[in-house]
């Protein structure tokens, strides 16, 4: 015999006192439960991660892998993303890695990348802005001449992870440098534009130097990759397309420091565009090495052929109209 049909229970709408209350369906009892005031966000899980070693170094190996995947987590995090960037700068993020800076430590080293703020949102120049205005720049431009580097957690035992952690301090410096350049401008509170621009202009102009420096060492660096390109035995330019070939020609380049040699340009036709005397200063030094404002020019050129349409490529636009 059919099993006899179920039947569908009447429900009076107009009584409710002494009903049973219904139950919850499976879908209903798998949702989440609505977020509270006292949820915790991502941002604040990693700042509280960070915090402890402001002033300290970690003891364990573990404890090092926790800080410095914090760190990549949260350099992730803030890249592009307005409400992550704005949670970090809420919960005071940037003044946490200038105190990690100034106590040397090893949090200061590996999150110095969390203070490389050029996308193009306000969001990012209220970040650089805070920067200068949170006493930044007296410890960044240390370190930017090799000074005062904080200390890894442990030393390096070989001559190659001394290199290899002093490399990362100083190109991290240069893209933080890089994005100061972009960001600030009159408008910037506390005059941060003139006190980053006076940086280089004070102390025996030994901050300019340093820029002509670095530009003359990744410029051969550069220059050296695309030799080695070109000479490999593995190249034959009539077989590949002209597009193809500029693009591995740049990549050997970005291996080579590119990156960073493109970054140290900006920087230094930033600089001599917007002050007279490093203008004079950095002219003399690159008369020096029997070179000219056109090794400048030829970095930004070619910074310019990597970047997309947008604000980066307007200052670089901006720069070589100026220099």
């Amino acid at each position: 015999a059919l099993p006899s049909p179920i039947a569908t229970p009447t429900v009076n709408k107009d009584k409710s006192d002494g009903e049973p209350p219904l139950k919850k369906t499976k879908l209903e009892s798998s949702l989440p439960p609505p977020p509270t005031s006292s949820t915790m966000n991502g941002i604040e899980i990693l700042i509280q991660v960070i915090a402890p070693y402001r002033k300290k170094q970690p003891e364990t190996d573990l404890d090092t892998e926790l800080l410095e995947n914090a760190c990549i987590a949260m350099s992730s995090c803030i890249s592009f993303s307005v409400p992550n960037m704005t949670a970090f700068l809420d919960a005071q993020g940037v003044e946490l890695i200038i105190r990690c800076v100034k106590e040397r430590v090893h949090a200061g080293g590996c999150g110095l990348k969390l203070l490389d703020f050029f996308d193009e949102d306000q969001v990012y120049k209220q970040g650089a802005e805070r920067v200068v205005t949170a006493s930044g720049l007296k410890f960044l431009f240390p370190i930017f001449l090799g000074n005062r580097i904080p200390k890894p957690w442990s030393t390096p035992t070989t001559p190659k992870a001394k290199r290899e952690w002093f490399h990362s301090i100083k190109t991290q410096t240069v893209r933080i440098f890089y994005a100061l350049a972009l960001q600030l401008d009159d408008s910037s509170p506390e005059d941060a534009k003139a006190r980053f621009l006076a940086k280089f202009a004070g102390e025996d102009m030994k901050y300019c130097d340093r820029l002509v420096e670095l530009l003359f060492e990744y410029d051969e660096r550069v220059r050296k990759a695309e030799f080695n390109f070109y000479r490999s035995s593995d190249v034959d330019e009539s077989l590949v397309a002209e597009d193809d070939l500029a693009l591995a020609v740049m990549e050997a380049k970005l291996k080579a420091g590119g990156d960073v040699y493109y970054r140290v340009g900006a920087i230094t036709a930033y600089v001599a565009a917007n002050s007279k005397k490093c203008h004079e200063r950095i002219l003399s030094q690159l008369h020096l090495q029997q070179s000219g404002i056109s090794l400048i020019k030829g970095a930004l050129i070619d910074f310019r052929s990597s970047l997309k349409n947008g604000r980066q490529k307007q200052f670089i636009d901006a720069l070589l109209d100026l220099i």
